[in-house]
């Protein structure tokens, strides 16, 4: 049950998404031709994910978890929206950011795979309504 909750969460994302990138605004990519790194931090504080628009290297970190690594995924530019998402047999990760209003969302499972360490699964949703002030690092969000 809660894997088809989240599942069907991240397809809402991805199809909302998609839909607000249709809403007009600029339409020349922000990014340009060259690598740029950017980042989705979460505004809880539970994690972020670091980003290569060009090579589509990432790295995500768990806050709550204490756990961090790495991959490869698939990155899409379309006019201010980057998509990503990296699929292997023991996590799932899908993002989206508009750079243009520099906003981002992304979702994350890990499971137990042939080569992932013993962990519990893990899944998280990360909102980000600002970009710009991401810090990359494991901070307590205020409550």
């Amino acid at each position: 049950m809660r894997r088809t909750s989240l599942t069907l969460l991240m397809l809402l994302m991805i199809a909302a998404t998609m839909a607000l990138a249709q809403n007009g605004g600029p339409t020349k990519p922000p990014l340009g031709g060259t690598a740029k790194l950017i980042s989705i931090q979460d505004d809880k504080g539970q994690g972020f994910i670091v980003l290569n628009t060009t090579t589509g290297d990432y790295t995500v970190t768990f806050c709550e978890y204490d756990y961090t690594f790495s991959g490869i995924g698939k990155v899409e530019v379309l006019g201010c929206n980057v998509y990503f998402s990296a699929i292997e047999d023991g996590y799932r990760m899908f993002g989206s950011a508009n750079m243009c209003k520099q906003q981002g969302k992304a979702s994350c499972e890990v499971f137990e795979g042939p080569d992932m360490p013993k962990i519990d699964p893990i899944q998280e949703l990360w909102v980000d309504v600002n970009m710009t002030d991401n810090t990359n690092q494991c901070w307590k969000s205020p409550r």
